[in-house]
Formats: C-alpha cells, structure tokens, sequence
C-alpha cells in the first residue's frame, strides 16, 4: 500500500511474478513492472469505490485492449478521488 492508500495484493503480484520473464521484469522494475503496478493499483481503488458505491463507476472488459476498464463521471467521486492520489490532475489530464 503506498501513502495515498492505494495498492496491490500479493495475489495480483504473484500473477505477474509467475509470468514469462515477470521474476527479472519485477527486478529490474521494468516499465512493464511500473504499468502493471499502477493499473492493479488504479483497478483496486476503482472496485473498492465501486464496492461502497456501485453508482460511482461502471466496469466491463474491453475485447480491443483486453483488460477490464471503467469509465465514470469527470466530475464525479472517482474522478476527485484520481485527482486526490495524483493519477490525474485536477485539469483531467493524466
């Protein structure tokens, strides 16, 4: 968990650890590590927000990218929450 509460499972940790060449990505703290990190991170304040309020943000997988994605109000509480943690500024812009 880093300062601004966010963070990762070991479970989501060891899925990447357990991937080809995930060991030596994670020590080398490859960007591939880094993105991976920041969007487990992104991914579970999301659901947690989601979890207290299932209105905030909407998730479905998206087939182009896959992975699960969420879209939510740009003024919204997740939106003020990105903003709080610094994924974005607070002009939307990442």
């Amino acid at each position: 968990m880093d300062k601004s509460g966010c963070y990762v499972t070991a479970a989501q940790l060891r899925f990447f650890l357990n991937r080809d060449g995930g060991r030596q990505s994670f020590i080398s703290g490859s960007q591939e590590f880094k993105d991976y990190f920041e969007g487990c991170k992104v991914y579970n304040l999301v659901s947690d927000m989601m979890l207290r309020d299932p209105r905030c943000a909407s998730m479905y997988w998206d087939e182009k990218m896959g992975s699960p994605v969420f879209t939510f109000p740009v003024n919204g509480e997740v939106a003020r929450k990105f903003v709080r943690v610094g994924i974005l500024s607070s002009r939307g812009e990442e």
